[in-house]
């Protein structure tokens, strides 16, 4: 007889639970938790390349106006770097037609007074570059004729300090500097093809980099990254022997290349597709 009350008081103690706030929902089997599967030996993501030009660049300029577009300066500095100056001295630069600019480096420009229409960008440096043969000069000057459509590379070199560059045009000038110490600022670029064959960049490319002096046949790099809409890319690398490769996705057969980083220098690669 005393069953019935506390029956009641269970039911109406359920109704005033059900209408009070919300408590932990039971649930009957619950499903497990999807985990995501163990990888044996994960790619590396891609990290994008930190953003390269200006601010790994700065300039003394003569006048208002005499700093290049960015990418001119970009390419300038790097070539410097790649022939083993990091600091040139000065950067004379002027934008001409290729008719003019074919008479700076006599049979190796003048090609371009009849190839190349249009506009170019003619660029020199002083420094102490390391010419192609291994050998240092402390009077030279590197000069570059780059196409200001493509960015492409029609005509690059060592020429004498006494070159006569008066017939081109009025130049302008300034003193550039690499804000990079240490690692590896590289260049993603296809070389080859029909005539002047380039190199010229290959924007928002991939590449693997491996420690050691040669890429593996199978494996995962040790990092991936994908440079910039201008083909520049920086790896903050520890000193080591590093090697390189595009990952092939465009033309051209993907060249891997060594670098050899020494504690606190910052070196240039040229990361390169071929085309027959």
């Amino acid at each position: 007889m005393r069953r019935a009350p506390v029956v009641a008081l269970l039911t109406a103690l359920l109704a005033l639970a059900a209408c009070g706030g919300p408590g932990p929902s039971p649930t009957v089997s619950p499903s497990p938790a999807v985990r995501p599967s163990p990888v044996v030996s994960p790619s590396p993501a891609v990290r994008p390349s930190p953003v390269v030009g200006s601010s790994l660049l700065a300039g003394s300029p003569s006048r208002a106006g005499d700093l290049p577009p960015v990418w001119v300066r970009s390419e300038a500095l790097w070539q410097s770097l790649a022939a083993g100056e990091a600091h040139p001295r000065s950067c004379r630069w002027l934008m001409t037609s290729a008719a003019r600019a074919a008479r700076l480096a006599g049979s190796a420009t003048s090609y371009l007074g009849v190839h190349w229409p249009g506009k170019v960008y003619v660029v020199l440096l002083r420094g102490r570059f390391t010419t192609g043969q291994g050998q240092t000069s402390s009077a030279t000057s590197l000069y570059l004729i780059l196409a200001t459509d493509d960015h492409e590379y029609l005509a690059q070199g060592f020429a004498t300090s006494g070159a006569d560059v008066s017939s081109l045009g009025r130049f302008h000038s300034y003193v550039p500097r690499l804000l990079l110490h240490g690692g590896l600022w590289g260049h993603t670029m296809v070389a080859g093809g029909p005539a002047p064959g380039g190199p010229r960049p290959i924007a928002q490319a991939e590449v693997a980099i491996w420690r050691g002096d040669r890429a593996p046949a199978s494996g995962q790099p040790l990092l991936r990254v994908r440079s910039d809409n201008d083909g520049f890319f920086l790896a903050d690398l520890p000193p080591g022997v590093y090697t390189l490769r595009l990952v092939a996705s465009g033309p051209g057969w993907p060249t891997p290349v060594t670098a050899r980083i020494a504690a606190g220098e910052t070196v240039a690669a040229a990361v390169v597709a071929d085309v027959p």
